[in-house]
C-alpha cells in the first residue's frame, strides 16, 4: 500500500504541482480582488440565503444562471459562513476540477501525457480562468461540465456522458450549445433530453417570464427583431467571437480588460496555429472523435453567444462564450508540443533534444505565467470601480467598530463608481448584527429620527458625500459626537456622522 502511494505521488507529481499553483494564483489575496460585492453576487447570495430556509429551486431563478451554482455554494456555506468570499471560494473550488478535468480530457484526445500536462498548467494559469474562478458566479461551471461530458464520450461510456450532459443544462445558459453536439449520439442526447425535462417545464409554465421581450432570454433573442436586422446582427456577432481572442475582447470591466483580447498575445498566436493545425489534421485524416468533439463543440458551444441579436454591438462577451476555453487550451498546448518536436528534430544528439524540449516548454509556459498575472494582479484591477476601492466593505469596517447596540442609517446609494456601494451589499459585509435603515435622502433621515427618537441610543450616519453640507445645516434631533470624511486609496468613501439620540 506505501509503495502503491508513492509510485502514485511520484508518477503524478508534476499534476500536483500545477494543481497547487491553481490554488495559489486563485486563493492570492481572494477576498481583496475583486473586493466589492456587485448586484449580481448579492443576487446569488440571497440565492443561497433562500435555499439555506428550504427555499429550494431547479429552474434558473437568475438570469442565464441555473441552480448547481447556488447549491453548490450552500455545501461551501457550511464549512465557511456564507459572505461574498464563500461564494467566491465556491467558483475557485468548481475551478479546480476545471483544472483537473482538463488533464483527462486532452489525455483522451491526444492520447499524450506531455499535452495533457501542458493544458492542464495553461488552463491554471490563462487570465480567462483566473478571472472567472474569482467571481462569484455560475459560468465557470460550464467548461468544467463540458471537459466532464466529454470525457465520458471519448471513453465511449455514453450513459454517463447523457447524465453530464443532462445536469449541465443546469448550470448556465453558455452551456446550452452541447446539446448540439450530440447529434449523432443518440443515447447521450436522449439521456440529456429527459434530465432536461423537468427545466423545460419552467420554461413552458413561466413563458412571459422566460421569452418576452424584457426577460433575460427574449431581450437577448429580440424575438420581433427584422429579419435584415437578425442577419446583421448574426454575422456581426460571429466576427466579433473570432476577433475576440486576439484583437478586441469584451468590454465589460468585470470579466476582463476592456477591450483586451480575450488571450495574452502568445497564447492568442499559438491557439491560432494550435487549431488550425488540429483542423487541418482532423479533415485530412478523417479523425471522426476530432471533428465530431473538438472542432464541431468549437463553433456549436458559441451559439448562445452569437444568438444574442438584441445586444450584438455589445459583443464579444467573454462570459457567453466560456465554454470554448477547454479547446482553446488544447489548441496552445498542442501548438508548444509540436513546436518542441518540430525543434528537436533539427538536431542530432539527445541531450541537446531534451534541451531544447526544455526551454521551449518552460519558455512559452514562464511567459504565459508571467503576462497573465501581471493583466490580472497589476491592470486588471485599475479597472474595477474606484481602482478596486471597496466603498461597501470600508463602510462596512466602520459600522462593525462601532458598539453593538449602534442604529445605524445609510443615505443613499451608488455613488462611486459605476454605482458602488451597493447599499443592500453593505450588511453582507459586517462581521456584526445592526439595527440598520435605508434612506434616499437628508428630509427621509430627518423624519425617520424626529418622529420616534430613542433618548441616550448611539447612533451611525453613514452618507454620499454629496450630503456632507445638507448634513451639517439640518436638525437630525441626536447629540453628534464626531463626523468625519471616510476615505481610501484617494477616493471620498462616505460622510460619517456618530452620535446619540
Amino acid at each position: 500500500m506505501k509503495h502503491a502511494l508513492h509510485l502514485w505521488f511520484k508518477n503524478n507529481i508534476a499534476l500536483i504541482g500545477i494543481l497547487l499553483l491553481y490554488l495559489c494564483i486563485a486563493l492570492y489575496n481572494l477576498d481583496g480582488l475583486p473586493a466589492e460585492i456587485w448586484s449580481d453576487a448579492i443576487a446569488h447570495y440571497y440565492l443561497v440565503q433562500g435555499v439555506q430556509h428550504g427555499h429550494f429551486f431547479i429552474n434558473y431563478a437568475f438570469g442565464g444562471d441555473g441552480p448547481i451554482f447556488t447549491y453548490l455554494a450552500v455545501l461551501v456555506s457550511f464549512f465557511v459562513s456564507l459572505s461574498f468570499y464563500s461564494l467566491k471560494l465556491t467558483s475557485v473550488f468548481i475551478g479546480f476540477f476545471f483544472v483537473l478535468s482538463m488533464y483527462f480530457l486532452a489525455k483522451e484526445f491526444f492520447k499524450d501525457k506531455t499535452t495533457a500536462l501542458i493544458s492542464t498548467t495553461i488552463s491554471a494559469i490563462s487570465f480567462w480562468t483566473i478571472v472567472f474562478v474569482r467571481q462569484p458566479h455560475a459560468r465557470i461551471l460550464v467548461p468544467l461540465f463540458i471537459c466532464l461530458t466529454l470525457i465520458p464520450t471519448l471513453k465511449k461510456r455514453n450513459t454517463l456522458a447523457g447524465v453530464l450532459l443532462g445536469f449541465g443544462m443546469y448550470t448556465q445558459a453558455s452551456f446550452w450549445g452541447m446539446i448540439l453536439v450530440y447529434w449523432k449520439n443518440l443515447r447521450t442526447l436522449l439521456i440529456g433530453l429527459i434530465l432536461t425535462i423537468p427545466l423545460v417545464f419552467t420554461f413552458i409554465l413561466n413563458p412571459t417570464n422566460f421569452f418576452s421581450s424584457q426577460s433575460y432570454y427574449g431581450e437577448k433573442l429580440a424575438v420581433h427583431t427584422p429579419f435584415l436586422q437578425v442577419i446583421t446582427a448574426l454575422l456581426y456577432n460571429i466576427q466579433a467571437n473570432m476577433l475576440s481572442f486576439n484583437f478586441r475582447g469584451d468590454s465589460i470591466f468585470r470579466t476582463n480588460i476592456p477591450n483586451h483580447p480575450h488571450l495574452d498575445i502568445l497564447s492568442g498566436i499559438l491557439f491560432v496555429v494550435g487549431f488550425c493545425l488540429i483542423f487541418y489534421q482532423s479533415i485530412k485524416k478523417k479523425q471522426e472523435t476530432f471533428i465530431l468533439y473538438f472542432i464541431l463543440p468549437f463553433f456549436l458551444i458559441q451559439i448562445p453567444s452569437v444568438f444574442d441579436i438584441h445586444n450584438y454591438l455589445a459583443q464579444p462577451n467573454i462570459s457567453r462564450m466560456i465554454g470554448v476555453i477547454p479547446f482553446v487550451y488544447m489548441s496552445i498546448a498542442y501548438c508548444i508540443v509540436t513546436i518542441a518536436k518540430f525543434l528537436s528534430t533539427r538536431v542530432s544528439t539527445k541531450p541537446v533534444k531534451k534541451l531544447v524540449t526544455f526551454f521551449v516548454y518552460y519558455g512559452f509556459l514562464v511567459l504565459i505565467l508571467i503576462i497573465n498575472l501581471y493583466n490580472f494582479f497589476v491592470v486588471y484591477p485599475k479597472y474595477l470601480p474606484n481602482g478596486n476601492t471597496p466603498f461597501g466593505k470600508m463602510i462596512a469596517l466602520t459600522i462593525d467598530a462601532s458598539a453593538p447596540d449602534t442604529q445605524v442609517i445609510i443615505i443613499g446609494a451608488g455613488w462611486g463608481q459605476w454605482a458602488q456601494p451597493e447599499a443592500a451589499g453593505i450588511p453582507m459585509a459586517q462581521k456584526t448584527i445592526h439595527t440598520e435603515f435605508f434612506e434616499q435622502t437628508v428630509f427621509q433621515t430627518q423624519s425617520t429620527l424626529c418622529q420616534t427618537p430613542i433618548k441616550g441610543k448611539p447612533l451611525m450616519i453613514v452618507s454620499d458625500p454629496y450630503f456632507e453640507d445638507e448634513l451639517h445645516t439640518t436638525n437630525l434631533c441626536l447629540h453628534r459626537q464626531k463626523s468625519y470624511m471616510l476615505t481610501g486609496n484617494g477616493w471620498d468613501i462616505a460622510y460619517i456622522i456618530e452620535g446619540t439620540q
